[in-house]
């Protein structure tokens, strides 16, 4: 979880990062991956939801250090109700402790994780169809070009840079780790929120 921080410290992949990964490097890229959603989902997600609903209660006349906690308090809520962090936790439980669904059970959860990269990708295109029915104007180019540009390439290369300071300072990181969590930042924001 320490090494997925790199990535989560920006807005991350999600949801589709561990199918793609895990089927361009293998099986050893779903750990790092999982790392950094969980971060991201646990933690980043939180503050985030926190100070959102801070700023929107400060306007409704409550003291700034209640109108904070209740914030917080119902960001920690939406944390702890996400099914996605519990999905991961109870997917560890089983790796770790070794136990295996029944065989039909099983294979049914095993179809389900391999439609997981089709499906996200048919609901982002759904989800972004359906906002372009609502639009009555194009957003100029440059506009949306730089955004594109800082998540294709700033946000890897930060991601890259961080990694390869942490290995410097010692960290225990290996190449292919650092590789991985390096594509995962390159990967489309935010597509977790479309299938949650």
């Amino acid at each position: 979880a320490a090494l997925g921080a790199l990535v989560a410290a920006f807005p991350n992949a999600g949801f589709m990062g561990v199918p793609l990964l895990v089927a361009l490097l293998g099986d050893a890229a779903a750990g790092p991956v999982i790392g950094a959603i969980v971060v991201d989902l646990v933690f980043t997600s939180t503050v985030c939801l926190a100070l959102a609903q801070a700023h929107a209660q400060r306007g409704d006349g409550d003291g700034e250090e209640r109108s904070f906690v209740h914030a917080a308090a119902l960001a920690l809520r939406g944390a702890l109700t996400n099914p996605l962090p519990w999905a991961i936790a109870i997917g560890a439980v089983f790796a770790a402790t070794r136990l295996e669904l029944p065989g039909p059970i099983a294979q049914i959860v095993r179809m389900l994780g391999d439609s997981a990269t089709p499906v996200a990708l048919f609901t982002i295109g759904a989800v972004l169809w359906r906002a372009g029915e609502h639009v009555h104007t194009r957003t100029p180019l440059g506009r949306t070009l730089p955004v594109a540009l800082i998540k294709l390439l700033v946000h890897p290369a930060l991601v890259f840079g961080l990694g390869s300071a942490a290995r410097a300072l010692g960290a225990p990181m290996t190449w292919f780790t650092l590789t991985t969590l390096t594509l995962a930042a390159a990967l489309p924001s935010a597509s977790n929120v479309s299938v949650l």
